[in-house]
């Protein structure tokens, strides 16, 4: 049974509970982390000012085709239907920190082993040549690595082709990229 406050409420340990239950399922909400939020992202505000954090406390809109839950410390999605090309991810951290540097040796291990499975089942369901991994944290200061599939031909390689615009995406198209890549990472364990 979940477990409950005082006055009858889900606490966020059954939403966690939940969410272990169901990971991997279509349009998966994220719990906040176990331990909370970082001291200092709050700021004596009800709501973290983070918009990373925001997500994984289920405060904001889940990304369409939902998230990958692939180990404890990350969580996977498609990017922005704004910014990607078909089959971008974002690989989240959960605990909000900037950069490698500041990585526990825990979660350094964990994100080669998500990358070292979803470089191969990128390449697969979305037929890419090539994944090009990018980690700037410029615009959302919490440590998150966009992997972008660059298909075969085109002129633009490398910065050039990241740098460059792309077709806004439909919700759909991203939900059904995200369900590729699902059956390639199953595929890919059998």
């Amino acid at each position: 049974m979940a477990p409950r406050s005082k006055a009858g409420r889900v606490t966020r340990d059954s939403r966690t509970a939940r969410f272990l239950r169901t990971s991997g399922q279509r349009r998966t909400r994220l719990p906040a982390a176990r331990s909370g939020v970082v001291e200092g992202l709050m700021s004596g505000r009800s709501q973290p000012r983070c918009y990373i954090c925001r997500k994984h406390a289920d405060t904001e809109t889940p990304p369409p085709g939902g998230y990958l839950r692939l180990g404890r410390h990350f969580v996977v999605h498609h990017g922005p239907l704004d910014m990607s090309p078909k089959g971008t991810l974002l690989v989240e951290a959960r605990r909000h920190f900037l950069d490698f540097g500041e990585m526990s040796t825990d979660e350094g291990v964990e994100l080669l082993s998500i990358l070292h499975q979803l470089f191969p089942a990128l390449k697969r369901a979305t037929g890419a040549e090539r994944v090009y991994s990018l980690a700037t944290m410029a615009g959302v200061p919490h440590f998150h690595l966009w992997l972008v599939p660059k298909r075969r031909g085109g002129r633009l390689k490398g910065v050039r082709y990241l740098a460059s615009r792309h077709p806004a995406l439909t919700s759909k198209a991203a939900e059904e990229a995200m369900d590729r890549v699902r059956r390639a990472l199953r595929a890919r364990r059998s």
